[in-house]
């Protein structure tokens, strides 16, 4: 007797363990959601001229979940489907994405997630469009066979352009708001747009190349190129903890 089956996969539990071995960090998901919304704040930059535009990426951390907003690009239910919800699939791969300066190609950001929560929910609204839709799914209904994940257009209604991800946290997971602002301050201190925990402004801080000591050997120019320009400072720290250091500015590449 010769007896056929699927192969099948347990996805809630793979997804786990992918996590686990991709990230290094729970954490790593808010860092993970904070750097997609900014992509989508410097894409819709790159596209929104207005001087009444005012960028800001909300962070709010309450019992049980973690929830991130920006105002940037956002999404409509076709970019949803094909790039949030599609493991291994970008919308910033592209020519303009990569003007606008963005950072994240892989399409892997929406996985992170479900290595700490058990339920997500995207509220989103796309540039230039009406309506916002709301899209959700539960890890424990995770599928690649069922229709798992539920978007609609009449449950939200955002003002502005731009999206929220809202992580309902697994149980035994908890994210402690000073823990969160400790792991995130490094990465976000320097951006130029408010970046809020909780109400608390964790970026828009001064770049010093002087940290540490009083004494630096500095150096500063301009690079004028064909195809890129840039103004740059450097610090040759004499402390024997602090490292070289360079910051770079209006970066201007192909003339964009």
């Amino acid at each position: 007797m010769e007896e056929n089956t699927k192969f099948k996969i347990q996805l809630d539990r793979v997804l786990e363990v992918l996590c686990s071995q991709i990230y290094d960090s729970p954490l790593a998901l808010l860092r993970e959601n904070v750097q997609n919304a900014y992509d989508a704040i410097l894409m819709r930059q790159y596209v929104d001229k207005m001087d009444s535009y005012k960028p800001q990426i909300t962070i709010t951390i309450s019992a049980g979940q973690l929830s991130i907003g920006d105002n940037g690009i956002g999404m409509n239910s076709e970019s949803l489907k094909k790039h949030f919800w599609t493991a291994g699939s970008s919308g910033k791969n592209n020519s303009e994405a990569r003007a606008a300066g963005v950072v994240g190609t892989f399409g892997i950001g929406a996985m992170a997630n479900f290595g700490v929560c058990s339920e997500l929910r995207v509220v989103s609204r796309a540039y230039g469009e009406d309506k916002t839709f709301t899209s959700s799914v539960k890890k424990s209904e995770l599928s690649l066979e069922d229709d798992c994940i539920h978007t609609v257009d009449y449950l939200d209604k955002r003002e502005d352009f731009g999206t929220t991800v809202t992580a309902t946290l697994a149980s035994g997971f908890r994210l402690e708001p000073q823990e969160a602002k400790n792991y995130l301050t490094p990465y976000v201190k320097y951006l130029p747009i408010p970046v809020l925990l909780n109400g608390v402004n964790l970026s828009q801080n001064p770049i010093s190349l002087t940290e540490g000591s009083d004494k630096a050997v500095k150096r500063q120019g301009q690079v004028r190129e064909k195809d890129i320009s840039f103004d740059y400072q450097l610090a040759f720290n004499t402390h024997s903890s602090v490292l070289p250091q360079i910051y770079i500015d209006n970066i201007v590449l192909n003339n964009i």
